[in-house]
């Protein structure tokens, strides 16, 4: 019994070890010299590096208006978010760190985010995204019972939090 609980408390950390593996990978951009994101990312890829600085930053100094955010919290269920972002774009870093505090304001539940990195070709390299049909980023893709219902493409039309509750409310 002892023995076989070690032999799956083994398993167990290798598996956690190769799924943590697969998150936060950077590759070298030889155009710019340096590495950016790639693929799968969580907020601990998003607070590294130069993207991290940018990230701080960003995040610290937006401010989102409070009555949108109240309103944002009544519109949360069966919604799922995937962001997509490139490391190395200014929009990305402008953008991602906003809404990921507008995410925080509203309580939202990141096992319901999935966060994707791309190249400068807005390709990933370990997934296929091309049923997303990426032309700009980030872009911000908003379902609701895994139905898109609606995406905010590089840059609000109002604001992160009006353009999602705008997008939430079409819903009801």
């Amino acid at each position: 019994m002892k023995r076989t609980f070690i032999y799956c408390l083994f398993i167990f950390i290798n598996m956690t070890n190769i799924f943590a593996q697969d998150l936060n990978k950077k590759y070298l951009d030889n155009r710019v010299g340096s590495e950016i994101l790639i693929d799968l990312c969580n907020r601990d890829g998003l607070k590294e590096g130069t993207f991290g600085v940018a990230f701080a930053v960003q995040y610290a100094g937006y401010n989102s208006d409070i009555y949108t955010i109240r309103k944002l919290k009544d519109h949360l269920k069966n919604i799922s978010i995937k962001l997509v972002f490139g490391s190395w774009c200014y929009d990305s870093e402008m953008q991602v760190p906003r809404f990921m505090k507008v995410l925080d304001e509203i309580g939202f539940d990141d096992s319901d985010l999935t966060i994707i990195a791309v190249d400068r070709l807005k390709k990933s390299h370990d997934l296929n995204i091309d049923d997303l049909k990426i032309k700009y980023i980030p872009t911000f893709i908003i379902y609701k019972n895994n139905d898109e219902i609606g995406r905010i493409v590089e840059n609000p039309k109002i604001s992160l939090e009006m353009d999602l509750l705008k997008i939430l409310q079409k819903e009801q």
